[in-house]
């Protein structure tokens, strides 16, 4: 087998490590974390083995600083927590997963490969919870996400991997023209729709919406509106639509006592411990510590995530170092050219830092290989050395 084949395998097997497997209830927890490890120092012995840097690697900077900032909040969760080091650097082990994009930086991935990947990954997702939902209530992937918003929901590991192959597949079409990939991309839409997340279905929806404006003649846009506009149309019709509207509306009408606006004023007043965890944030709780105890009251009676308050659970974890090197992140992404073949990543990431306003992508291993994948192919040299660029943002 050649290199390039197994670098392909290698790849998929750590992106599919990374999120434990789509968590199937047949394999111990223990079992999935021991394999995670095992390709994360293989991929970790690489790099350091290997990796030069190099000054056209505009997106090496934010993503190392992200990776430093969660390995030091590690360390303050162990001095001013009281927590084990072992189980401090444990508890964040997924959230390094990060480390993928100078594996692919290494190896030189050829983004075609790295679209196969897309592929495969967002069919995979597709799958596991198509089979997951048919057999219901028997459970083999994920976990049962409850029925109050409508009908059966299926928490699914690896959320990301189905938006990036819901762009990917646009793009196909909107390149290609081939109905196969049109059908793909409702497929995808239908399974967006049936994750029942408002910000997930609405950020996706807008920004898929103008991908489409964007890469369309005046006629075709005029089209697209219709077609969208008839698409959402249909979907108000269904009762899970209505569920959705009344929470929101709820939500709003009571927004000085919304969940979300108490969670982000403690996490960003009265969380840490300490000044330095302001700073370099307070890591992951683990290992059944008092900090892991602390954390499940937070959550479980006081309704306080850390997950739902995005960029401040962001900061509330690693501190101000992954905020900046997520400001970085956005504002390299926006600048940099790429070919319109691959808008789509551009795109991707544009939902990624919208949704983050309120949702935990960037310290969820559901989304973090596939953020990682799309700036790997804006970072790609193949794209340096293509003559048809955009840089504009929409």
């Amino acid at each position: 087998m050649k290199n390039r084949d197994l670098h392909f395998y290698f790849i998929i097997l750590f992106c599919i490590s990374s999120i434990d497997f789509f968590r199937p209830i047949f394999i111990s927890s223990k079992t999935l974390d021991y394999i995670y490890y095992a390709f994360f120092l293989s991929a970790f012995l690489i790099i350091f083995l290997t990796f030069r840097s190099s000054e056209k690697n505009v997106f090496a900077t934010p993503i190392f600083l992200i990776l430093i900032s969660i390995l030091i909040s590690a360390f303050f969760a162990a001095i001013y927590w009281y927590q084990s080091l072992i189980y401090s650097y444990v508890g964040v082990s997924y959230y390094l997963s990060y480390i993928l994009f100078f594996l692919l930086i290494v190896w030189k991935v050829h983004v075609k490969d790295i679209e196969k990947i897309i592929i495969i990954l967002g069919l995979i997702y597709i799958i596991g919870y198509t089979i997951s939902l048919y057999l219901f209530p028997f459970i083999i992937f994920g976990s049962e996400g409850g029925l109050d918003r409508g009908f059966q929901t299926i928490v699914l590991s690896g959320t990301g991997f189905l938006f990036l192959f819901s762009f990917y597949s646009l793009s196909q079409y909107l390149g290609k023209r081939q109905f196969l990939w049109l059908v793909i991309f409702f497929i995808s839409m239908i399974f967006i729709i049936m994750l029942l997340v408002r910000t997930l279905i609405i950020v996706s929806f807008i920004l898929l919406t103008l991908y489409i404006l964007r890469m369309s003649s005046f006629i075709k846009k005029i089209i697209a509106i219709l077609l969208v506009g008839c698409f959402v149309y249909i979907i108000t019709q269904f009762n899970f639509f209505q569920l959705l509207v009344n929470q929101t509306k709820n939500q709003t009408e009571n927004v000085g006592n919304d969940i979300r606006v108490l969670s982000a004023r403690f996490y960003l007043t009265d969380f840490s411990p300490e000044i330095f965890n302001k700073i370099f944030g307070n890591g992951e709780p683990a290992g059944g510590s008092n900090y892991s105890r602390y954390s499940y009251y937070l959550e479980n009676e006081l309704g306080f995530f850390q997950s739902d308050i995005g960029y401040i659970g962001l900061y509330s974890k690693f501190g101000i170092l992954a905020i900046l090197g997520y400001l970085i992140l956005i504002f390299r992404t926006y600048k940099i050219s790429v070919p319109s073949e691959y808008l789509y990543c551009k795109y991707y990431l544009y939902f990624i830092f919208l949704i983050s306003v309120i949702i935990d992508a960037p310290f969820n291993n559901s989304f973090i290989p596939s953020i990682v994948l799309a700036i790997y192919v804006l970072h790609s040299k193949e794209l340096s050395r293509t003559d048809n660029k955009e840089n504009s943002v929409l």
